[in-house]
Parts: structure tokens; sequence; C-alpha cells
């Protein structure tokens, strides 16, 4: 099993509520990117956190591999390609919420290990980016953080 973050600020609603998560898989200019790229890795059974409005609010368990997918219909997809990658998912959510406050306090190493992406600023903020692989001490660390073991 692996633990994953997604930034899902703007596209959170409709993927929660139709449980999934969707990337596409190039940019406007018709380039890949490797935030979006990492779905390919995901397994079933895999743990996706969501961050949510500056705090993790939901939990996510994928229930497929990542499979194509046309860009979902809603306002919040169209600025993106049409071909994406669709990974089914159940949400459920978190028994405490986990805050900025207590990510950067709590979580700063954790979230900064060699080789992985952060998915939050220095400064404590979500990242321009939508998916990072966590490393399973942090996943692990998550999860006692919101009251789950």
């Amino acid at each position: 099993m692996a633990y994953w973050w997604a930034n899902q600020k703007q596209t959170y609603r409709l993927e929660h509520a139709e449980g999934y998560l969707w990337a596409p898989v190039v940019d406007k200019k018709g380039r890949p990117n490797r935030h979006w790229d990492l779905l390919e890795e995901v397994e079933p059974g895999d743990l996706i956190f969501s961050y949510v409005n500056a705090e993790l609010c939901k939990l996510a368990v994928a229930k497929t591999k990542a499979m194509p997918a046309d860009r979902p219909q809603g306002r919040s997809f169209k600025p993106w390609a049409q071909e994406g990658r669709r990974i089914e998912a159940t949400y459920k959510e978190l028994p405490q919420r986990v805050s900025n406050g207590v990510l950067r306090t709590k979580m700063g190493s954790l979230l900064k290990a060699p080789g992985l992406d952060r998915p939050l600023t220095r400064l404590g903020g979500g990242r321009q980016s939508y998916f990072f692989r966590l490393s399973p001490g942090a996943g692990r660390k998550l999860l006692s953080l919101a009251g789950l073991e």
C-alpha cells in the first residue's frame, strides 16, 4: 500500500461527489506533467489524502488503477485537455481534519523527504500541483494526526 496527497481545491466537489480522481495527460501546450503522471503508479487499496482549503479533510481509497478517461463534465475542469486519466476511489471523512498549522508543526521534515516533491510550499500553503507521493512514514503520521490507526 502506498500513500498519496491530492491538492483538490478546484476539483474537489465533483471528484468527491462522483468518487474519482482525474488528471489530464498533457497541459495546454501538449506537454506531460510529472504530477499528473503519478496517477499511473496508484494501485487499488492505496490511500490518498485530500487537501482542500488549507486542510486535509478526506481520505480516498483507490478502487482501480488509472485508466484513460475523457475530461469530466463540469466548470472546474474546463481549463484542461480532453484526454486524461481517472482513478475510481471511495472517499471517507477524516475523524479529525488536519489543518495547515498542524501540518507545518508536526509534519515538516516528513513532507520534505529526499527525492519526494513537497505538497506544501515553504510557507505552508498548498502547491500549484495536483498529486504527490508520500513516504510511508509521512502517510502513517498523517493517519495518526487524522485520528486513524
